[in-house]
């Protein structure tokens, strides 16, 4: 019997029959109990252009009206705060992959519910890490996300699409007032530009906070002529 990777008590409830095919599987749908699961706290209405939660879900709230963002969607399937805040730090900075399958399974389901409206992405894109962060941690975060939604929506999934060619401070350790300034300039095309002719990308991250790193990703891949840009990510701060 499984346990929850939260509470640790097992799992009672198994998953439904219609359920239990490959998709459901790869993304470990039994990995939280169903209390748990429950007590997350899940981002139920939000501005579908920059993800801020909102008491009614529309296309883009005031403040996305009067800024020229890159990033044409923004899907979270969480709150940015306990317990999932803490889950995520550990996923990060502690190798708690454990909770990767309930991130992933929980963005599965959201981005399920909009992909009619927003179009399907032809190619997933992490979130690149600099080289010294990576060594440093062993892994990137995001491009683990990326691989299990890729199998389970059926989208390719390119590691190499761009860069990060300096390196900064966590940007959750920035003032906000920094944020912006902290990644211009970070990152860059790593394809020739003959190569990276998407029309519809989706960019994957972990949390967006002030929205500035997938703010710079964005517009790195829109000046190479990505027309459509969606973001993904497991939490979305206020």
């Amino acid at each position: 019997m499984r346990s929850c990777v939260l509470c640790l008590e097992p799992i009672t409830i198994s998953t439904p029959k219609e359920h239990q095919h490959e998709t459901y599987v790869s993304l470990g749908v039994d990995s939280l109990c169903f209390f748990c699961m429950q007590s997350l706290p899940w981002l139920q209405q939000s501005c579908l252009r920059c993800g801020l939660p909102m008491p009614i879900s529309q296309p883009a709230c005031g403040t996305c009206l009067s800024l020229n963002l890159y990033r044409d969607h923004t899907l979270a399937a969480f709150e940015y705060r306990y317990p999932i805040s803490e889950m995520i730090s550990a996923y990060k900075f502690n190798h708690r992959l454990e909770f990767l399958p309930v991130f992933s399974q929980s963005l599965y389901h959201q981005i399920q519910q909009y992909i009619h409206r927003i179009g399907k992405p032809e190619v997933l894109i992490p979130v690149p890490l600099h080289v010294t962060r990576l060594q440093e941690r062993g892994y990137n975060q995001s491009l683990l996300l990326v691989k299990l939604l890729s199998k389970a929506l059926d989208i390719p999934f390119l590691n190499d699409f761009c860069s990060k060619v300096h390196e900064t401070e966590p940007q959750l350790k920035t003032p906000a007032t920094q944020r912006y300034n902290n990644v211009q300039s970070v990152f860059e095309l790593s394809l020739p530009a003959s190569k990276a002719q998407y029309k519809h990308i989706a960019i994957v991250d972990d949390v967006v906070t002030t929205g500035a790193t997938v703010e710079a990703l964005s517009k790195v891949c829109s000046n190479a002529g990505v027309q459509t840009i969606s973001v993904w990510c497991i939490a979305r701060a206020c």
